[in-house]
């Protein structure tokens, strides 16, 4: 990437001196030679009405001595900001060549953008950059650029659908950090302005939110408006894979609320409605996870739901173990093999939660992060290999990964752990590498 910008005055000169001319040349009638000096100088700038002057003076000389020197003459109307917009406009193509990589060069961008005062391209640039660390799955970096372009676009006169998608970018990243209610306040007080379809995506951000925040009536509430203006009217459209989702969300409230029956009965619905394809193939698998954990809690039969799992799975885990919701799905499934009444049930809970941290470490889900490494604490006393030094060192690396913190609850847990059972020294060691990790 190059920054460089030369000024008018400079391509005068440059552009004099090649063509072998004296300030006086380009003197005449409202430009003086001292004028041009000062202009070439950057003590003075170079008006349009001066620059056609000069330009005119340029163009006489070369037709009158005919110069057959390669010159372009027009570029002394080139000005500081229209570079300024040139260098821009090849940053956001740098960004979408390199990625990440491209936050490297951004002090460089945003000295030029303050120095000309083109804020309005910060939006972007934040923007773009917000989306290079999604697709990373570096989620804290991506929800801080798309935060900070947000922010600078209601300042700025920013087209509407950029703006939409800033909106459901962030919160959708700030639903991922787990700041349920910031997300919340950006999806109020939509823009009228805002295209529908993006609008769509943002309401149906703020409802998994606040299902998140346990706030289930309000949840409930929206999802009944969300249905009433997004899909009941678009059942002739491509609203499907929405509806399934929404549907999901609905049960899981009613779940969290404590109708059970309640919540199997909208899974069991929403399953027979599902389409048997491969488009399909991610609803099914949320929606027999969510089956198979319902009837867990009504201690009803679930090995025909959980069979079913395992065996849509295996006909293509690779397909599903790239999707970021196969390690909550995991998750249920050690959670329903955790109660089930068969010998090895907690050898195989086991290894589907170890499934699920591994998922869910790629995708930065912290909050499955946190269930599964609790889990696996719980596990040691009922499962062989689960040894207290095979879970450790899943702890520690992901303090080292910044995946958890250093005071969190699961890491006291740890030094509880050796300091029940008399191991004074590895507690220590802990705290010490908890110590280092901060420092």
């Amino acid at each position: 990437m190059d920054f460089t910008i030369i000024t008018q005055g400079q391509r005068v000169r440059d552009i004099r001196k090649k063509l072998n001319l004296k300030q006086e040349d380009l003197s005449g009638d409202i430009i003086t030679r001292n004028l041009i000096s000062m202009i070439e100088t950057d003590k003075a700038s170079l008006t349009p009405k001066a620059a056609e002057v000069i330009h005119n003076n340029l163009k006489r000389f070369i037709k009158e001595r005919k110069i057959e020197i390669d010159v372009n003459i027009d570029e002394i109307f080139i000005t500081e900001e229209d570079q300024a917009k040139r260098i821009y406009e090849d940053f956001l193509k740098y960004i979408d060549d390199v990625g990440v990589e491209a936050e490297e060069l951004l002090g460089e961008m945003i000295s030029i953008i303050n120095k000309y005062e083109l804020n309005y391209m910060k939006v972007y640039i934040y923007g773009d950059l917000g989306r290079a660390f999604g697709l990373k799955h570096e989620v804290n970096s991506a929800a801080n650029y798309y935060l900070m372009a947000n922010e600078f676009a209601k300042m700025c006169n920013v087209d509407s659908e950029y703006y939409g998608k800033l909106k459901g970018a962030l919160t959708h990243f700030l639903s991922r950090l787990g700041k349920y209610e910031d997300g919340i306040r950006e999806c109020n007080n939509l823009s009228n302005e805002i295209p529908y379809e993006l609008t769509k995506g943002i309401i149906y951000n703020k409802i998994i939110m606040l299902k998140k925040i346990g706030k289930y009536n309000e949840a409930l509430k929206e999802i009944d408006g969300f249905e009433n203006e997004f899909i009941y009217r678009e059942k002739e459209l491509d609203s499907y894979d929405l509806q399934i989702n929404i549907q999901i969300i609905k049960g899981n409230c009613y779940r969290e609320q404590g109708y059970l029956n309640k919540a199997l009965r909208v899974y069991r619905e929403t399953l027979d409605e599902i389409k048997d394809n491969e488009e399909c193939f991610k609803n099914k698998m949320l929606v027999l996870s969510n089956i198979m954990e319902v009837s867990t809690m009504l201690e009803d039969d679930f090995d025909e739901y959980l069979n079913k799992l395992v065996e849509e799975i295996g006909k293509n885990k690779v397909k599903f173990e790239k999707n970021y919701f196969a390690s909550e799905i995991y998750k249920w499934m050690a959670n329903s093999y955790e109660h089930k009444k068969e010998k090895n049930n907690m050898q195989l809970a086991y290894e589907y939660t170890l499934k699920s941290l591994k998922i869910a470490k790629r995708h930065r889900n912290m909050d499955i992060i946190d269930y599964d490494i609790n889990k696996l604490i719980e596990y040691i006393p009922y499962v062989k290999e689960c040894t207290i030094e095979v879970v450790q060192k899943h702890i520690l690396s992901l303090v080292q990964t910044r995946m958890i913190k250093s005071d969190s609850k699961v890491i006291l847990r740890l030094i509880n752990f050796h300091m029940v059972n008399n191991n004074q020294k590895e507690a220590k060691n802990i705290i010490d590498f908890c110590k280092s990790q901060v420092s």
